[in-house]
């Protein structure tokens, strides 16, 4: 009893000394029973305890009918107050057995059986003998009575365990709250109620013969209803469980799709608000969107590039690059292709662009469409090629240098090793008394002499020989 408390102690105590008293009293009222009453009391006590062995589990409802109350209550018809109190305890005792492995349910069941017995039982038999009295006791006032009595019955059976519950978990008594939430449990005992009286009725008048047949029939009629229920419970259990699994496969799909929505809002934000141009292509090479970016690089409205062709944004030499880029990806040679192009905008220009071309599923079962990046690179273009040209040539007189002369003279020689047909020469020119005109004029004067000479070398050569400043 370590989970008991100071208050439920003194209960369960108490419960037990009432309830076991009563049960002595009884058991030494019916030991002046003729042998044929004991053994028919045994018999009952026995069929009871037989029947709390199977119990009927009724779905959603944690606690079992039993049955057994209809030979509870024929032994109250037909022996008395004394015979059903045996006869209760043991059915409680057994219950208890099967269902609990605590010593305190053992001993404390049997107890309260006996003491709801001893009262609802004393009620119902004054309530007989009144009948009686008045004359007006017949089968169906008897009927009427036992019902009434077995719902008394089923108040004690709830109320008393209950209690003890409750005082454990330092909970309030609420026994209408109890009966409330186990209320359609009163109807199992009524039902026994009706059949016990329909069997005393039988045996006052065919004999007790009536109730030997009748036996076999109640517990099979208590082994189907097991039967049914338990295959009931299995059913609902079984629906129960395709339920769940339904609920989550429907919160995974669910959660799935939010997801799915999110990252498409993602991917919608990133592509519109994207500083760079940025187009979705079907596998045709057609624009089904645009951002703004795009917009304003190709100098379109988006009604004006959308269903348009990509293709007809780009250079002819530019175009078939760009096709077999969407072919390599479509045959998954390629999963990226990055590559400068030139593109041609609305006002006619022609701009240098870098292009990333990759694929975009969209959604399971839907060809994939190509999404395509598009950065304006014509700046820096325009430096590199400044740079290279300041790389490769004299800053004053424009001509190329030293570095790339050297160049241009190694390619000449290396084709004249590949045919020797090749011819080419080479001109060495200096200017003389060129320090003078600095030391006289200033530099100056010099630069612009330099710029004269190179003007007047550069209109006598032919466009493919090349004049270059290699020193001062």
């Amino acid at each position: 009893m370590h989970d008991y408390n100071r208050r439920a102690r003194i209960y369960w105590f108490a419960i037990a000394a009432i309830g076991y008293g009563l049960l002595a009293y009884s058991a030494y009222v019916i030991t002046s029973f003729e042998k044929s009453a004991l053994l028919q009391i045994l018999i009952g006590a026995c069929l009871t305890s037989f029947v709390s062995f199977f119990p009927v589990h009724v779905p959603r409802a944690k606690i079992a009918v039993v049955g057994g109350e209809i030979f509870i209550f024929l032994t109250l018809l037909l022996f008395g107050v004394e015979s059903a109190v045996l006869v209760a305890a043991v059915d409680g005792f057994v219950g208890a057995k099967r269902s609990s492995k605590r010593w305190t349910s053992w001993y404390s069941t049997p107890a309260m059986a006996a003491i709801t017995m001893t009262v609802t039982g004393t009620l119902f038999i004054l309530l007989r003998v009144g009948l009686e009295h008045y004359g007006i006791f017949n089968a169906a006032s008897l009927l009427l009575s036992l019902t009434l009595f077995s719902v008394v019955y089923y108040f004690g059976s709830f109320v008393l365990p209950s209690t003890l519950i409750a005082l454990k978990r330092d909970e309030p008594i609420s026994p209408m709250l109890w009966l409330k939430n186990l209320s359609w449990i009163a109807l199992a005992y009524v039902c026994s109620a009706v059949i016990a009286a329909l069997l005393h009725e039988a045996a006052l008048k065919y004999g007790v013969v009536v109730l030997i047949a009748a036996i076999p029939i109640i517990v099979m009629f208590l082994l189907s209803a097991h039967f049914i229920f338990d295959r009931s419970a299995a059913i609902e259990e079984s629906q129960t469980k395709l339920l769940e699994m339904a609920k989550r496969e429907s919160n995974i799909a669910i959660e799935h799709a939010v997801e799915l929505k999110i990252s498409e809002e993602r991917f919608h934000s990133a592509f519109t608000n994207a500083a760079i141009g940025m187009a979705l292509v079907d596998q045709s090479g057609n624009i089904l969107q645009v951002n703004q970016s795009a917009c304003r690089l190709f100098g379109y409205d988006e009604l004006e590039l959308v269903d348009s062709a990509l293709r007809a944004l780009l250079p002819a030499e530019d175009v078939a690059l760009l096709l077999n880029d969407i072919a390599a990806l479509r045959d998954g040679s390629k999963s990226l292709v990055q590559r400068e192009l030139h593109c041609i905008n609305k006002a006619g220009e022609i701009l240098s662009v870098a292009f990333n071309v990759s694929y975009f599923q969209k959604a399971v079962n839907y060809p994939p469409d190509v999404i395509v990046q598009i950065q304006d690179i014509s700046d820096r273009k325009k430096i590199e090629a400044s740079l290279l040209h300041i790389a490769y040539h004299d800053a004053l007189t424009g001509l190329p240098n030293r570095v790339y002369f050297r160049a241009q003279l190694a390619k000449a020689i290396a084709r004249l090793k590949r045919n020797s047909n090749a011819q080419f020469a080479v001109m060495f020119l200096d200017f003389d008394r060129f320090k003078s005109v600095n030391d006289s004029l200033g530099h100056s004067a010099g630069d612009e002499l330099l710029i004269a000479f190179s003007k007047r070398i550069q209109a006598a050569l032919r466009p493919a020989d090349m004049v270059a400043r290699l020193g001062g």
